[in-house]
């Protein structure tokens, strides 16, 4: 007698709970109840993962704060573009055409950042340089921007980050003036200690401010 094929077909059991599939002489038996018990187990088991997964636990090695200097490192006045490497949580929708809002990517873990760091006042700012408009890179060029402030009959003045791919202004606090687009800058708040360091919290981007409503 020729062995049997070794990869016997599915067979049903109507008449039972049970099916039988035979894998050469071998007969592994699956109960139907037990099977559906462990696809609702993993599903569970997924959509937990989900809910109480947190942006900074994408890497055990990820750091929460980062150290960005001292507040004499930033005069007032002064606009300062910094780079960091570390990993960090993007889950800020940007503004856009439909076909754009269609295509973006959703939430993800981004490595590295460019910011703007303003002072202003003796308040210091730390913005994403990033158009909140589609995402170009922004430009600290006060001459650009006061260019493109014109443009818009906006006060040139105030006007210190430009989004040279679509025409944004905004001032160095963040704030949008006039172009393209109509929010604020996203941000990280500042965090002082007492002897003037300064650090951000890699968890709390934050999103920057719609007009407000007439």
């Amino acid at each position: 007698m020729s062995d049997p094929t070794p990869f016997a077909p599915l067979e049903d059991h109507p008449s039972s709970t049970t099916q039988v599939v035979s894998i050469g002489r071998v007969g592994l038996t699956v109960s139907r109840r037990q099977a559906a018990a462990a696809v609702g187990v993993a599903l569970i088991a997924t959509i937990a993962a989900v809910v109480l997964w947190r942006p900074w636990s994408g890497g055990a090695d990820d750091p929460r704060f980062v150290a960005i200097g001292s507040v004499a490192d930033y005069p007032v006045g002064s606009v300062t573009a910094l780079e960091i490497d570390d990993a960090w949580f993007d889950h800020l929708a940007l503004e856009g055409p439909a076909e754009f809002q269609d295509s973006r990517i959703g939430p993800h873990r981004v490595h590295g950042a460019r910011l703007l760091v303003t002072n202003r006042s003796d308040e210091i700012r730390v913005l994403l340089a990033r158009s909140p408009y589609m995402g170009c890179r922004l430009s600290a060029d006060e001459d650009t921007a006061r260019s493109f402030a014109d443009i818009y009959d906006a006060d040139p003045s105030v006007a210190v980050i430009a989004d040279e791919c679509h025409g944004g202004v905004f001032a160095a606090d963040g704030r949008h003036l006039c172009g393209v687009g109509e929010r604020d800058l996203d941000y990280f708040p500042v965090h002082y200690d007492t002897d003037g360091h300064l650090t951000i919290d890699l968890t709390d981007v934050r999103r920057g401010a719609m007009p407000a409503t007439p």
